[in-house]
């Protein structure tokens, strides 16, 4: 299947944070068919985030299938394309990012773990679920198109005690 393809499926998928479970279960059987063991695991009733393993990575890849409504946009499930650009609901954030990371799994063999997070848009209640205390990474690339920058960081914690006089 080709790029463009998977994305127009993943647009055509009304995925707005609530009714994920549609887009989860199409991307789980695209994963299956790629030598991926999948699960997907219930965050929220009927909402599930999905994770998908192959092989022993110590890299994930995350990000999450929920968009913003449809609001006023006519055609926001049904994929338009012009040239080489296609619009619809969640191209841009992020079923756009989906269909490459899933074009680019169908491409090699490589291990690879991949999470997809349900209401990002929302809440963020998804991606506050651990899914493995026992796996630990060392790294991961999350698809988000924040600023369409390439953001490069760590996120540490650092515990203080501070003791003053009385």
């Amino acid at each position: 299947m080709e790029i463009a393809d998977i994305a127009k499926r993943l647009i055509a998928i009304e995925s707005t944070s609530g009714k994920e479970r549609e887009v989860q279960e199409w991307i789980a059987t695209y994963l299956s068919s790629k030598g991926f063991n999948v699960e997907l695991v219930e965050v929220l009733p009927g909402r599930p985030n999905l994770y998908a393993r192959r092989g022993e990575s110590k890299i994930l890849f995350a990000t999450h299938c929920d968009t913003v409504p449809a609001w006023e946009h006519p055609n926001a499930f049904n994929p338009i394309v012009k040239g080489n650009m296609i619009f619809g609901r969640g191209a841009l954030d992020a079923k756009g990012q989906i269909a490459s990371l899933l074009k680019a799994v169908e491409e090699c063999s490589y291990p690879c773990d991949i999470a997809i997070f349900i209401d990002e848009e929302k809440d963020g209640t998804g991606s506050k679920v651990v899914f493995d205390l026992n796996k630990k990474y060392e790294g991961a690339i999350v698809l988000e198109p924040t600023e369409l920058k390439v953001a490069v960081g760590e996120l540490g914690g650092i515990s203080l005690e501070i003791q003053g006089k009385r």
